[in-house]
Parts: structure tokens; C-alpha cells; sequence
């Protein structure tokens, strides 16, 4: 069966550490839907630009990652989300209810332009399995509203 255009873009996922750098290009993106981010990560543009400063050690997609979907000509990347996986440790056990010492918890955000196309499944197996990989093991909370 041959895959619709939806299906092979997101096929086609690609992950960067959101750095500083990325921060001016996708806050356009996020501004008008920063409530709706994870409730740990921030709101602002500034807050966000700091938060992005503490990712410059060595990265794997398992980190805070920018995600990118190479688009059908093959010479486009297009930022679609954010994701990122954060080792539950004492200091930030509070921030994630439910969490053991030792988890990671995965958290991502779809912008509203690029959701309903699978991009988040997509993105989450590939960075729950890079988790798994080094061990660790994965854990994700939805929240009730998100009806997906």
C-alpha cells in the first residue's frame, strides 16, 4: 500500500539540540501556544533562551531536542517540535509527579501547524528507544485533555 504524503514526511524526522542558536527561529512558533508547553518547561522567550543555554554538552536525540521533518524535496528541514527527556534525579524529583529516581521523563511539544500528522509517535519511539538504549527507562504522562 503506498504511503500517503503525510506518512512519508513523517517518515523523514530528523533531531538537533535546541541550542541558543535555534531559539530566535522558533519562538515564532511557540509564542502563541506557550501556555500550552509542558508545564515544566518555560514560558517566555527569555526563559526558553535559558533554558536552551544548558544544552551545549554533548547531545544525543534522548536530550531537549529541537525536532525537524526533512521535507519531500530532501533539502528543506523544517522545525515541527520540541522533545526532551529529562533523568529524574533528587533535586527535580517535584517536578515530575509519579516519577521514580532513575526515570526519564519525556516530555514534547507538536507546534499547532504540524499536529495530527503522526509527527509525535514518531518522535517519541525513536527517543524512547535511544533511552532504552543507554538503559534508562522511559516514562511518559499525558495529560487527560490531550484526547489523541
Amino acid at each position: 500500500m503506498p504511503k500517503t504524503q503525510d506518512e512519508s514526511s513523517v517518515d523523514q524526522l530528523s533531531f538537533i539540540p535546541l541550542t541558543d542558536k535555534w531559539v530566535n527561529l522558533v519562538w515564532p512558533f511557540i509564542e502563541p501556544e506557550a501556555q500550552e508547553m509542558p508545564k515544566s518547561w518555560p514560558k517566555t522567550k527569555e526563559d526558553l533562551l535559558s533554558w536552551a543555554l544548558g544544552t551545549k554538552k554533548k547531545q544525543t536525540i534522548a536530550d531537549r531536542s529541537l525536532i525537524l521533518r526533512i521535507e519531500d524535496d530532501g533539502d528543506h528541514l523544517n522545525p515541527v517540535g520540541i522533545i526532551t527527556g529529562d533523568l529524574v534525579r533528587g533535586l527535580n524529583s517535584d517536578i515530575f509527579p509519579g516519577a521514580k529516581f532513575g526515570d526519564v521523563n519525556i516530555a514534547y511539544f507538536v507546534f499547532s501547524k504540524f499536529r495530527g500528522q503522526g509527527i509525535a509517535q514518531k518522535a517519541l519511539t525513536e527517543v524512547r528507544q535511544a533511552w532504552q538504549d543507554d538503559r534508562k527507562n522511559p516514562v511518559l504522562r499525558i495529560a487527560p485533555e490531550n484526547l489523541v
